[in-house]
C-alpha cells in the first residue's frame, strides 16, 4: 500500500480541527481527541510484516477490525481460526482465558477492548519467548 503524503496542520493551544468526523483539540500538553475516535499511536500499530507469531497474527486481525469495523464480517472468521490454532496448541490457562475474552469482546462489538486484550496476549507471548528463547510457544 502506498503511503499518502501527510498534510501539515499547525494548531495553537485551544484551537480545534475536525478530521473524518473526529474533533481534535490542541491543548498545552498535547492533543485532546474525542474518546469515541478510532486511533492508534505509532508505537501500538502492528504492521503486517511484524505479525510473525501466533499472538501477533491474532492481534493484527483484531487491529484490522478495530480500525475498520466494516471489515468485521470478512475478518472475524480469520480471527477465530487464528485463535483456534493457539487454543489447540496450548495448555496455558492464561492464554485460553485471554482467547475467550477476545472472542467475547469481538462478539459484543467492543473492538477497543478486544484490541487491548489481544495486545496483552502479544506481551505475554513476548515475555514467554524472552524467558524461553529456544522455541517456546503459547
Amino acid at each position: 500500500m502506498e503511503q499518502a503524503e501527510l498534510t501539515k496542520v499547525v494548531l495553537k493551544p485551544g484551537e480545534r480541527v475536525l478530521v473524518n468526523g473526529t474533533l481534535i483539540e490542541m491543548a498545552e500538553d498535547g492533543l485532546k481527541i474525542d474518546p469515541r475516535a478510532v486511533w492508534l499511536t505509532d508505537e501500538s500499530i502492528l504492521k503486517p510484516e511484524e505479525a510473525n507469531s501466533p499472538a501477533r497474527r491474532v492481534h493484527l486481525l483484531v487491529q484490522a477490525i478495530y480500525l475498520d469495523p466494516t471489515q468485521y464480517d470478512e475478518v472475524y472468521p480469520q480471527v477465530v481460526s487464528a485463535m483456534g490454532e493457539i487454543v489447540r496448541t496450548t495448555m496455558l490457562r492464561e492464554v485460553i482465558d485471554n482467547m475467550e475474552l477476545v472472542f467475547q469482546l469481538l462478539q459484543d462489538r467492543r473492538f477497543d477492548m478486544a484490541l487491548k486484550a489481544s495486545a496483552a496476549l502479544v506481551a505475554f507471548e513476548t515475555a514467554l519467548l524472552r524467558e524461553y528463547p529456544s522455541g517456546a510457544s503459547l
